[in-house]
């Protein structure tokens, strides 16, 4: 018998430096046919920024708001707004969501990307639009348990809280998630409006708080609504009466009542909803900021709150009146019943009561001064 040893020899060779590296999602989808930007909230998630703010830092896009937080905005992509862009949240358009879904609200933390697309759509989307898309990818698709919570107070008494979570079984076969937020703001902001010296008529600009006067009313049907003065240093214009339905929390797009409609360049006074009819003042005249306190040229409206597209109609029985801007009493409710503030240079310096549909006077103030309010203290 004989037995044979073999031996070998491994020789250790040194390699150089090995970087292994991988493409994240957002690379992958940046590299698309379809022309995309991706950003990547992660990076910016602990600064004090907003979805907004994120947004206009991208060449090509601009994200204007109306107002504070909560307020209408209008998206521009490419030159491109209003129809042109639709919005997405994980693939869905934000369409089935509600009006408590918008891009103005929805916290960072609740974000893993946001993908705009310029022009054609990805087939995933199945939708498509002349200017692009946008669409907020959520943490929704992540392969771990999390849990997020964030706050932050600003100006205006802000108020910002979101908490994001998710709970994966150690078998990865179900999951149990929720994504929720509050937002809430005073938003009352210095703004610059012509004020009304209640002694000489005469109008001059102050700094005022946004809510100083009475221009929003709570109708008898829940619904919230606001008159809008669309004063410029030149002007008026794009003056309109818009509301927020009972249990909403966007305005309703299908609801307007516009100045413009009824003479080119004036402006609403205040606004009263009673019994689904709503009430308020438009001017007869361009607004014209010499003659706007003296001109007795403002004629007060009825509109069905339920068929607001069929206009309004004059209110029989009162006479023009001046326009009484700052004064949250020309229309005013007491014990039920509409009384309406008419002063002009007929010698009316009275309130009118309405009656089945026409106004008589209650009671007229000859010498004195201008009536500038009327309340009842006794309930």
């Amino acid at each position: 018998m004989m037995t044979v040893f073999l031996s070998a020899q491994i020789d250790s060779i040194k390699l150089n430096e090995i970087t292994v590296t991988a493409e994240s999602k957002a690379d992958k989808i940046r590299k698309n046919a379809v022309k995309t930007e991706v950003i990547d909230a992660k990076s910016i998630r602990q600064l004090p920024v907003d979805l907004t703010q994120m947004l206009n830092n991208i060449s090509g896009v601009r994200m204007r708001q109306s107002g504070g937080l909560g307020a209408n905005y209008t998206l521009l992509l490419n030159g491109f707004q209003g129809h042109s862009i639709r919005y997405f949240k994980d693939g869905i358009p934000t369409d089935y969501l509600g009006t408590i879904f918008s891009l103005s609200s929805v916290p960072l933390n609740s974000i893993q990307r946001v993908e705009i697309y310029r022009g054609i759509l990805p087939a995933d989307l199945g939708a498509d639009a002349l200017g692009g898309a946008v669409n907020i990818i959520t943490q929704e698709n992540s392969q771990q348990s999390f849990l997020d919570i964030s706050g932050n107070l600003g100006s205006f008494n802000t108020h910002r809280f979101s908490l994001n979570g998710k709970w994966l079984n150690l078998s990865k076969t179900f999951y149990v998630g929720a994504s929720s937020f509050y937002n809430h703001s005073d938003n009352n902001y210095k703004v610059t409006v012509p004020v009304t010296d209640e002694v000489t008529a005469n109008i001059k600009f102050e700094k005022l708080l946004l809510f100083h006067n009475q221009m929003w009313v709570l109708g008898d049907d829940g619904a919230l609504c606001f008159c809008s003065h669309g004063f410029y240093p030149q002007g008026a214009k794009g003056s309109a009466i818009i509301r927020i339905k009972k249990n909403e929390t966007d305005f309703d797009k299908n609801w307007i009542v516009k100045a413009d409609d009824y003479t080119q360049g004036t402006t609403f006074g205040n606004v009263a909803v009673k019994d689904g009819k709503l009430y308020t003042a438009i001017g007869s005249e361009a607004v014209n900021f010499k003659t706007i306190g003296t001109a007795s040229i403002y004629d007060y409206y009825e509109f069905d709150v339920n068929n607001i597209a069929k206009g309004g109609t004059k209110i029989k029985g009162l006479s023009p009146t001046q326009y009484a801007f700052q004064n949250g009493h020309t229309i005013v409710n007491i014990k039920g019943d509409l009384y309406f503030n008419v002063s002009n240079n007929d010698g009316l310096n009275a309130y009118y009561k309405l009656e089945n549909g026409t106004a008589k006077m209650a009671f007229n103030v000859k010498k004195g001064g201008r009536i500038v309010g009327f309340a009842s203290l006794v309930e």
